[in-house]
């Protein structure tokens, strides 16, 4: 990442960004990414939704294989969708965050933000 801010390229490529580190680091990560390559074009692979879901689009592969592209918000709306299902698996309290933020309701700062007062407390 560090690279990626240095280099000033116009295209940003994070994979599995977050996934080794605890979730107040991966917060660290996410507002970085949202801030300072806001005007690229960046790709993320992920298995954190959180780290997707207010992104401007989403490939969903299953095996290797395309099943859906869609905004997270269209992709939420297919009844039997795999980005849902996903999404539902979280549990109704995070699905209903997530959905919220895809939805644009919420910004994925309002819980960084909380996450980050939180521990100053």
């Amino acid at each position: 990442m560090a690279r990626a801010l240095l280099r000033e390229g116009h295209i940003v490529v994070l994979d599995e960004a977050t996934s080794a580190v605890s979730s107040k680091e991966d917060a660290i990560i996410q507002r970085v990414v949202r801030e300072e390559f806001k005007n690229k074009t960046v790709i993320i692979v992920a298995h954190r939704l959180n780290s997707i879901i207010d992104a401007d689009k989403v490939l969903v592969l299953d095996g290797g294989k395309l099943k859906e592209f869609d905004s997270p918000r269209n992709l939420l709306k297919k009844k039997n969708g795999y980005f849902k299902a996903l999404v539902d698996a979280t549990g109704p309290a995070s699905a209903a965050y997530l959905t919220k933020i895809a939805n644009g309701e919420l910004s994925v700062f309002d819980s960084i933000d909380a996450g980050e007062a939180s521990n100053r407390t």
